[in-house]
């Protein structure tokens, strides 16, 4: 620490300004110090008022980027560092009483709780010297860890101070599953050396086994290891023998060798530690050993089922991905096997960047969760993600096809319907634009984004390597706005096809024909020609037309709730075998999977699935609700729902089209909340090109 100022956090100030080669910002103080900005600025002038009095250049403050230490005050301060030392074994460091800086909240009880477990005991006055904070507050982290601890440990006060106490396998486990956070921790006062006995014998493990650790699996052994067999030098803390058959595995041999060449015979601990090494990850294994035998057919079965539930086509039974997955599921099997919680960094980050992923994994590992008789953690489903997500990037079916032309990527958590409503939105609107998909989520997760320069999503997605757009699928004209801006920052050219458009188009095109013929009248002209820019296409003249289409229209004046509203809106399609039931069942199902996802705004819900869902033939019903339903949470109320039987991608492009035009006239709308009889509804839907009379 440095020994300077008497101001609170100034010395810790001075340290970070210090050890840092460059500018150091106000968001990192603000990090490093767990302080505010304003609390920031206070310790700055007044520890730049006590280098003034000393003679000693300030703090600087280079605008815009930070603050640094100039090289004058410097060199005068690092005589005053009396920089802490470090231990490397883990004996000399629990009774060195190190002092940290500034801990927060959840990494200081973190600590707090490692102490208690790895020292016979620690008063109440050493936890607060060596974490720099009040009684009080280390009395209140006591009472919060109470709480937290697993069922099987508990805090006990003896004389000189406190322990945690309880089931010695339990006290280690929670060691273990947390020891990489720790050791971050307590790096400043401890940097563990590498025990060149562990690493022999872990080599040794290898060359037997045929099972190569990854460099992390070595370190963190390494490191556990020298925790564990500095703790049972106190033979209070060894496991005592039970009644269980004796094991005679190459693992456990190994253990016992190793325990022996630190003086210690204990069958307890060489099972015990025959078990954790086969807890961590290996980048090798023997395909031929026993266990492996047991879980590859597993593994097969879990990759078929991920592909059965995403839709893809990954190699299930031969190849790296099995090979790995298998390898992986082996040390998991251990984990649960021996009740390891692993607790995974990259959770939060898995479960936001690849959510859908995340979830289709949860569902394809229950071959696993049977074979182990668990369900396996959100942790370790995460790691399993992994695998797969990786398996995926590398496959050439979620890849965008290479193309020199910078494209936008169209992505709906919807089915066909509305994410084809969106992209003919576009399409029309920015003609000189490229659009691509839609994809659905899972394939925006695990896709290339080469030439892509801007992704476009009806819902919230994870940034990466270009900027993300949330849009709803029917874009107001402040939504309009916020999409040409993106696709301008994106280097495209645009022009809003309603306004510019027309123009350009008809100035261009005037000052061709000028090129090589005479005008006679310019305005007539003009006039005729944005007239023609103007007519609706063939395709669009006409709605769909059906001969059973009256039976498909209806007016309900009683109330329902969402799941009866869609059965009932979607049933004429049933009994004139447009569709099989199962279609129903499955738009129910992904709406309480989804939520209201297919309610497109202005209280219209487009009710549809997947073409091969159980559709026979192209079709559709309209239903208008009196009554108003909401979705379960959703806050959208919804009187209209069209329910959609798509045959293909394209088919019903022309009712989508028409139904986009129709929703965003306000006057239709509004004639259509105060229709009284499905007469008036099916004049309402001639009127805007849904139906052909």
């Amino acid at each position: 620490m440095i020994e300077f100022s008497h101001v609170r956090h100034g010395n810790e100030m001075l340290l970070e300004l210090l050890n840092s080669p460059s500018v150091v910002s106000l968001k990192t103080l603000e990090n490093k110090l767990h302080l505010s900005r304003r609390s920031i600025f206070y310790v700055i002038k007044h520890v730049n008022k006590e280098l003034d009095a000393e003679g000693l250049y300030e703090i600087e403050n280079i605008r815009g980027i930070g603050y640094l230490l100039p090289d004058e005050t410097r060199q005068q301060l690092a005589g005053k560092y009396k920089k802490d030392e470090t231990v490397t074994d883990f004996a000399s460091f629990f009774n060195s009483f190190p002092q940290f800086s500034k801990l927060a909240k959840n990494q200081r009880q973190l600590t707090e709780i490692f102490f208690l477990i790895s020292r016979d005991t620690t008063s109440l006055n050493q936890l607060t010297n060596i974490f720099n904070t009040s009684k009080n507050t280390i009395i209140k982290d006591l009472n919060e860890i109470a709480v937290t601890l697993p069922n099987e440990l508990f805090i006990k006060n003896f004389k000189s101070g406190k322990s945690i106490v309880g089931d010695e396998t339990v006290q280690r486990s929670w060691v273990f599953e947390h020891l990489q956070s720790l050791l971050k921790l307590i790096s400043p006062f401890f940097q563990p050396s590498s025990d060149s006995r562990i690493s022999e014998h872990l080599q040794l493990f290898e060359k037997a086994t045929g099972n190569i650790l990854t460099d992390d699996s070595n370190s963190i052994l390494n490191s556990y290891l020298q925790w564990l067999l500095s703790r049972i030098e106190n033979q209070s803390y060894r496991l005592t023998a039970d009644n269980a058959e004796a094991d005679q595995s190459f693992s456990h041999d190994w253990a016992t060798q190793l325990l022996k060449d630190y003086g210690i015979e204990n069958q307890m601990e060489s099972r015990y530690i025959s078990k954790i090494v086969n807890t961590q990850a290996f980048q090798h294994i023997n395909l031929n050993s026993p266990l492996i035998k047991k879980i590859q057919p597993i593994t097969t079965k879990v990759i078929q089922r991920f592909n059965q539930k995403a839709g893809v086509k990954l190699p299930a039974e031969v190849g790296s991905l099995n090979e790995n997955l298998t390898a992986h599921l082996a040390s998991t099997y251990c984990r649960v096997k021996f009740n390891i919680r692993y607790h995974n960094p990259l959770l939060e980050r898995m479960k936001t960047n690849y959510r859908e992923t995340f979830e289709l994994t949860k569902i394809a590992v229950a071959p696993f969760n049977k074979f182990v008789n668990s369900t396996l953690s959100e942790d370790e489903i995460a790691l399993i993600t992994a695998y797969f997500s990786g398996a995926m990037r590398s496959s050439s079916q979620t890849v965008l096809p290479p193309t020199p032309i910078s494209e936008v990527l169209v992505v709906c958590s919807s089915g066909i319907g509305t994410s084809q409503l969106l992209l003919t939105q576009l399409r029309q609107r920015y003609p000189n634009v490229r659009f691509v998909g839609p994809y659905n989520i899972f394939q925006y997760e695990n896709c290339s984004l080469k030439n892509i320069k801007l992704v476009l999503s009806t819902t919230s997605l994870p940034q990466k390597e270009c900027p993300v757009l949330t849009v709803p699928v029917i874009p107001n004209n402040s939504d309009w706005e916020h999409i040409d801006y993106q696709l301008q920052n994106a280097g495209f050219t645009t022009f809003n096809l309603s306004s510019n458009f027309s123009q350009i188009k008809v100035s261009s095109i005037m000052d061709i024909i000028a090129n090589y013929a005479r005008i006679v009248d310019p305005q007539s002209l003009e006039q005729a020609l944005r007239s023609y820019f103007k007519k609706p296409t063939a395709e669009s003249k006409a709605g769909l037309q059906d001969p059973l289409l009256e039976k498909r229209v209806k007016l309900i004046r009683e109330p329902m709730d969402w799941e009866s509203a869609v059965r009932v809106s979607m049933q004429p399609l049933v009994d004139d075998s447009t569709v099989q039931p199962r279609y129903i069942d499955q738009i129910i199902k992904l709406t309480k999977e989804h939520g209201d996802y297919m309610a497109i705004g202005k209280g219209i819900l487009l009710a549809h699935a997947s073409y091969n869902a159980g559709v026979n033939r192209l079709g559709v019903s309209f239903t208008y609700f009196k009554t108003p339903f909401r979705i379960d949470d959703s806050k959208k109320d919804i009187n209209f729902v069209v329910g959609l039987a798509p045959i293909d991608q394209e088919k019903h492009l022309e009712l989508l089209a028409n139904l986009l035009r129709s929703v965003q006239d306000d006057s239709w709308l509004s004639k259509l909340r105060h229709v009284q009889t499905e007469r008036e509804l099916q004049n309402l839907l001639v009127q805007g090109k849904l139906i052909t009379p």
